[in-house]
């Protein structure tokens, strides 16, 4: 690779770095997340999850948790209580394991799903 490709490669890293650890900073947003989720439709809590594809795609542990503010595990809790309510009648069946596959695919995936 050359040097053109390897900044571009890190700005882009950096760029999507700050944007997750600035996007939730405060725990009382994330709980307004948290409280959307709880009170929204499957139309509301399908537009929260394809922001969150959009936005976490590829995301370490800690910037899931950057992300969420130390609070990913409850996301992950609701997303599969989600799943395991519709999955029979398949309402966003292929965004919600997109989403549970991101956390599973995080490199320390683990201490996000173990509290």
């Amino acid at each position: 690779m050359d040097l053109k490709t390897l900044y571009k490669i890190r700005t882009s890293l950096e760029t999507r770095r700050y944007y997750l650890s600035s996007s939730m900073a405060t725990t009382g947003e994330v709980w307004k997340l948290l409280r959307r989720w709880d009170k929204g439709s499957n139309a509301v809590r399908e537009i929260m999850l394809h922001e969150f594809l959009s936005q976490c795609t590829n995301a370490t542990a800690s910037e899931l948790e950057a992300y969420f503010g130390d609070c990913g595990s409850l996301f992950l809790a609701r997303l599969t209580a989600w799943l395991r309510l519709t999955y029979m009648v398949g309402t966003c069946l292929d965004s919600q394991l997109k989403a549970i596959s991101i956390f599973l695919s995080a490199a320390s995936g683990y201490d996000v799903m173990s509290y």
